[in-house]
């Protein structure tokens, strides 16, 4: 933004019009570039899954000190139980 502000000259604008326009055209040209990026990306991954992941059943292990080792650990979204 600080670079497009020093090409355009000033900082000045107008009206919040014509600043919010200057905004608009300035992330429609920088999310131009990635738009094919994006699309290639989106074609690769396909279809999120419809039900919601239960994070418990898929942890297979994780790292813990010592004292941890066995005992059930809570995490701020889900409880996780140890891998035994």
């Amino acid at each position: 933004m600080d670079q497009a502000l020093l090409l355009r000259g000033s900082r000045d604008f107008a009206d919040r019009e014509q600043y919010e326009r200057f905004i608009e055209q300035l992330t429609d040209k920088r999310n131009a570039s990635r738009r094919a990026k994006l699309a290639e990306e989106e074609a690769c991954i396909g279809e999120l899954p419809s039900d919601k992941l239960d994070y418990r059943h898929r942890v297979t292990g994780i790292r813990v000190p010592g004292r941890l080792v066995r005992r059930q650990l809570l995490s701020a979204s889900a409880t996780i139980t140890p891998v035994t």
